[in-house]
């Protein structure tokens, strides 16, 4: 039960709140690198998703690996079965995105050292749910792991990318009375 709700909700938490957290700081530098480093694992991720067609332990070997995320959650195979394909598998994108949160969070640890350990527990959860759900092999999450931190490594060094952001969010009218 445990890593089915990690896998579903502890997952959408790692992808939304760096947004939330880095957006409430008064440099941009932070969201930039998040920005870059997630549209990285995406558009990467999809490039492997088209040349390396593979499925894994719960599509490959079923007789073999229970469907433990949708016998307790049943509904998750509604949207799942939207937005998925049963070769989505090489690389995890999970693992890639939750290792990207945690490496980031490392970069802000002195000013969110909470986050950062947050972050830590949530991503492991969320390689280790990967694996025990049967969505993912080993191999999958290893090479989640490099993309992430690969996709943190280039995005901390070509942010700039952004610099049309360059508008201090802070001085918006809407953000006076937080002053």
């Amino acid at each position: 039960m445990y890593f089915s709700f990690i896998y579903l909700y502890g997952y959408v938490f790692l992808l939304v709140f760096p947004f939330i957290l880095t957006f409430a700081l008064r440099e941009t530098k932070y969201l930039k690198q998040t920005a870059v480093a997630f549209a990285l694992n995406y558009s990467l991720g999809l490039i492997f998703y088209i040349l390396f067609v593979s499925y894994g332990p719960r599509n490959l070997i079923p007789d073999l690996v229970d469907p433990l995320m949708y016998s307790m959650y049943p509904q998750s195979q509604l949207l799942t079965g939207e937005v998925n394909s049963n070769t989505n598998v090489f690389p995890s994108l999970h693992t890639s995105l939750s290792v990207t949160v945690a490496y980031l969070a490392w970069f802000t640890r002195d000013r969110f050292p909470y986050w950062f350990v947050t972050s830590c527990f949530l991503a492991a959860s969320v390689v280790m749910a990967t694996m025990y759900l049967g969505i993912h092999w080993g191999t999958d999450v290893v090479a989640g792991t490099i993309l992430g931190l690969g996709s943190v490594h280039i995005a901390r060094k070509h942010y700039e990318i952004f610099e049309f952001l360059r508008v201090d969010l802070w001085s918006l009218p809407v953000f006076n009375r937080l002053r």
